[in-house]
């Protein structure tokens, strides 16, 4: 999928109709493109994130940390915009 390269903001519609029937491909390529962020946070602050998402979402996974993350961005950009 050479043809995605440098085209930011690819859209399912952007994709082949034979590769979009293939769900796992689209979503990646949907997804590969999108922009990420990562840090480091202190332990004790770590600890208390996950007391935070076991105790809204009921256990502690990749997906809640996602969740979790995406909400608090949200409410932030909300916030200070």
């Amino acid at each position: 999928m050479a043809e995605f390269l440098g085209k930011p903001g690819i859209k399912k519609e952007d994709i082949s109709e034979y590769m979009r029937e293939q769900d796992t491909i689209v979503e990646y390529f949907l997804n590969e493109m999108k922009p990420r962020m990562h840090f480091v946070m202190e332990h004790d602050t770590f600890a208390k994130l996950e007391k935070a998402i076991v105790k809204k979402y009921g256990s502690f996974s990749a997906e809640n940390v996602k969740k979790a993350g995406k909400e608090a961005l949200k409410e932030w950009i909300e916030k200070n915009l």
